[in-house]
């Protein structure tokens, strides 16, 4: 009876501290997460504060904590009943767009899934920062760069300049996408039509002359700001081609430095110079 007794006292005893155990490893391993989404909720309220610093400091919160960020700012994007301001500042925070003089890119690799699903949301704001975020993974080309291509047949225009802007910035990494680009230079928006040109030329499909033969027509053209956008995409052609002078330049430098041949009276001197005697001196 004795023996019975303690026998149930000890395994309702190490029961209780199994479970206590689990509870515990569970505490431990959900925290991180739980800590984490709470710390981006709070900051996404700071976000929309009056206080422009602290505003800028909740943003750069964000950009430091990088993909676990993105989901939930991706929901601003989706409220309808946001506030304006907010939806602005979450728009800057994921695009890397400039704000309060600060500039800085979140480091979006690990929500590069999440990104694509984005791609074919119903809300264009989200389309539109998902274009732009995956234009950033260059170095993933073969994975946002498809997901890229279909947004070109997208139906809003805004979604559409996004992922040919976005196609230009991955580069010749993106020369899959050269045959879509190219249906885009009859597309009812201008932008869309100009931008295809530059990214174009960003992907290496076509050179600077040819860019610039399809966009100055466009710089006669007064309807919806075509002449500002073609003179802005033939001031980016000169730019970068400059960069890539420069580039160039930088390149040839440093490789003749590294490879630089020695004079050839060097290996000599130090031979000559050694020897006190000249072996064809008389003894």
């Amino acid at each position: 009876m004795i023996g019975s007794r303690t026998f149930r006292v000890w395994f309702v005893s190490t029961l209780l501290s199994a479970s206590c155990a689990v509870i515990v490893l569970t505490a431990w391993l959900v925290w991180p997460s739980f800590h984490e989404y709470w710390t981006v909720r709070t900051l996404i309220t700071k976000l929309k504060e009056a206080d422009e610093k602290s505003s800028a400091l909740a943003k750069l919160e964000l950009q430091k904590i990088g993909s676990p960020a993105v989901t939930a700012l991706l929901e601003v994007l989706k409220d309808e009943d946001a506030d304006a301001e907010l939806i602005n500042r979450a728009w800057c925070t994921l695009t890397d767009a400039r704000m309060d003089g600060d500039h800085k890119r979140m480091d979006t690799k690990a929500a590069i899934p999440t990104l694509i699903a984005a791609a074919q949301d119903k809300h264009r704001r989200v389309r539109c920062a998902a274009c732009v975020l995956l234009g950033y993974h260059g170095q993933e080309a073969n994975i946002v760069v498809p997901t890229l291509t279909e947004a070109l047949k997208d139906e809003s225009a805004a979604v559409r300049a996004c992922a040919v802007r976005a196609l230009g910035e991955i580069g010749p990494d993106a020369r899959s996408a050269t045959d879509a680009l190219q249906q885009l230079q009859d597309d009812e928006s201008v932008r869309v039509c100009i931008d295809s040109v530059f990214a174009l030329y960003q992907i290496g499909a076509i050179d600077k002359a040819e860019a610039s033969r399809r966009v100055v027509p466009w710089t006669r053209c007064k309807d919806n700001g075509a002449d500002f956008s073609a003179r802005a995409a033939l001031a980016m052609l000169d730019r970068s081609e400059k960069e890539k002078a420069k580039a160039k330049a930088r390149s040839v430098k440093e490789s003749g430095a590294k490879f630089q041949i020695p004079n050839s009276t060097d290996g000599l001197r130090g031979s000559a110079g050694d020897s006190k005697e000249s072996p064809n001196d008389p003894k």
